[in-house]
């Protein structure tokens, strides 16, 4: 029975977990304890669950102990600050505002906040684009977006006591409210919110006043006396936020005490900005992505390289650390591991400080993952070289200490970690895993990066089986047409290869990580230069791959990828 067949296989593909975070909670000369969160698809509940582990390390960074999973099925967002965690627990109900717990590392509970019953606001946000979860400086306060709280919708018709005619609450339940989009449904009017946590009865919580009304906030943080954050400007409307870096948005603070916020960057006078990733260095710099909006075909592409900018305390002094025009690979070797290509939707850790000026990023680079470290004085970026660190993700940095998670399509993801004393440079850093990684769960495969033209940022890679006739292939274009497939693992890829599938994943011209020029090479150009690439992709592998059937080739796409593979398949239909 065929859907028998596919439907084990997908079973068996998604049992595989993915390591989510990794933080050190405490480091001897003899033990390093972590805490490791997992996720993992249950498809008895139809939802994915996350769980956490317990893992000790010896001085030799070898594991020697291992808890079992217990799970998270509650916690939507949580933030560390020495021994304190804050927690986002959901609601008894899915559309109930959910509830703040205050964590200690030896006495427990010490506080809870039910925000349904003290009404102050809608949802909290627990996402990446405007979620934020940052406690004060004294640990007594605690900063986070959440959803305005909405006035109460009565209808004309209604019997029940309403408001006033003029109340602008009745008759409006049908009215058409922009929201943020994909995976933003009903996020409309963010708002920040203060918490005081020393009080639990009264809970003395605050909306800050002074962000502007023609922006929403997000990303707030304490810096300089007040707070420092971004605001996503709503005129003309509203437009998808998820995987778009070009929205216009400003970079704002708000002093202790004011009603009114100060524009420190993108005030509009000069040129347009979009902005993502706020954070502040322990000596107190200000650390921020931003990028130009195209003026010539507004705003550019959803995205694209992104410069790495600080301000001083002080605000005195701005400067650019990390130039958006960086080494385009088609400059020079483009298999040289120490060509940097510059910033894209990198991923920054909660602990990303190996010193008090250098700060640890991970994003693609080419379709590799790796590691790299930025000193914010002198712009120098590192990256490090050995093989070690092809396919690496950083997920903490504690002193000398840097916990990573590593795969590769074939190589579930593992724990690694790298220990700075080691090495005299960060060109020179190894990682290493803290137990053998799991073998690939389907035998008989393997994987390969295909020659086309990597220098001008347009690379595929097979994964599939390594041998046999007739082996079907899926071509897999990546959808944006902004975005990039890295050579990580795929519990998808089980999937297909389980069913006996060669999977073909296409990074045509216009992929990120290969250089700013290369990304904007597509503009004009969607439909025409994406297509022809995705066809030579496909070409070449049913060349240089004698496994695969030049008869059986099934395109497969979302999104962007949804396009392309109609195009490819009105284009060339044999």
């Amino acid at each position: 029975n065929m859907t028998k067949l596919v439907c084990e296989a997908y079973r068996e593909a998604v049992k595989t977990p993915g390591l989510v975070s990794a933080l050190v909670e405490s480091a001897s000369s003899e033990v390093v304890s972590l805490n490791t969160r997992w996720s993992v698809e249950n498809v008895a509940r139809k939802t994915a669950l996350t769980y956490s582990k317990q893992v000790l390390l010896n001085n030799e960074f070898k594991q020697i102990h291992e808890t079992c999973g217990a799970p998270e099925t509650d916690t939507e967002m949580l933030t560390i600050k020495d021994d304190t965690v804050i927690r986002i627990i959901k609601g008894a109900k899915p559309e109930d505002t959910q509830i703040v717990e205050v964590w200690q590392r030896k006495q427990g509970l010490v506080a809870s906040f039910n925000m349904k019953e003290v009404g102050v606001h809608e949802k909290i946000y627990t996402d990446t684009e405007f979620g934020s979860l940052q406690l004060s400086e004294d640990k007594r306060s605690l900063y986070y977006i959440a959803e305005r709280k909405k006035d109460k919708n009565v209808p004309f018709l209604s019997q029940a006591p309403s408001p006033d005619d003029d109340k602008p609450s009745l008759g409006r339940e049908y009215k058409f409210t922009q929201d943020w989009g994909e995976q933003m449904v009903g996020k409309v009017s963010p708002v920040i919110v203060k918490l005081d946590l020393t009080s639990e009865e009264p809970v003395c919580c605050d909306l800050v006043q002074g962000a502007d009304d023609n922006f929403s906030p997000g990303m707030v943080r304490p810096w300089s006396g007040g707070l420092v954050g971004v605001g996503f400007r709503t005129t003309p409307r509203r437009l998808g936020k998820v995987y778009c870096s070009n929205r216009p948005s400003v970079l704002f603070h708000i002093p202790e005490g004011s009603d009114k916020w100060e524009v420190l960057r993108g005030d509009g006078k000069g040129e347009e900005l979009g902005i993502t990733e706020v954070h502040v260095s322990p000596s107190g710099v200000l650390v921020w992505l931003e990028r130009t909006l195209s003026s010539d075909i507004y705003p550019g592409p959803h995205d694209a390289a992104m410069r790495l900018m600080t301000m001083t305390c002080d605000r005195t002094v701005v400067k650019v650390v990390v130039s958006d025009e960086q080494f385009e690979l088609n400059r020079g070797n483009p298999e040289a591991r120490s060509a940097f290509a510059g910033l894209y939707h990198p991923s920054i850790c909660r602990r990303p400080w190996v010193t008090d000026t250098t700060l640890a990023i991970s994003g693609p680079q080419g379709q590799t993952m790796r590691p790299v470290f930025v000193d914010l004085n002198t712009g120098e970026v590192s990256m490090p070289g050995d093989e070690s660190c092809l396919g690496v993700e950083i997920l903490d940095v504690d002193s000398d200490i840097i916990l990573g998670k590593k795969s590769d399509p074939l190589t579930p993801d593992h724990l690694v970690i790298a220990n700075l004393k080691d090495v005299q440079s960060f060109q020179d850093l190894k990682f290493k895993a803290v137990r053998s990684a799991s073998p690939c769960p389907v035998p008989g495969l393997t994987w390969k990066s295909l020659a086309l033209k990597p220098c001008q940022g347009f690379t595929a890679h097979y994964v599939g089986p390594e041998s046999g006739q007739d082996v079907p292939l899926v071509v897999f274009p990546h959808g944006g047409p902004h975005g990039v497939y890295t050579t990580i693992f795929k519990t998808f890829s089980m999937f297909l290869c389980k069913l006996g599938y060669g999977i073909l994943y296409v990074n045509y011209r216009g992929s990120t990580g290969s250089g700013d020029d290369n990304v904007r090479s597509l503009l004009g150009r969607v439909g025409d230069q994406d297509v022809r690439d995705c066809h030579e992709a496909t070409l070449a592998a049913l060349d240089n791959l004698p496994q695969l059937a030049r008869d059986k080739v099934v395109l497969m796409g979302g999104s962007h990828g949804g396009f392309l593979v109609t195009h490819l398949a009105g284009q060339f239909p044999d």
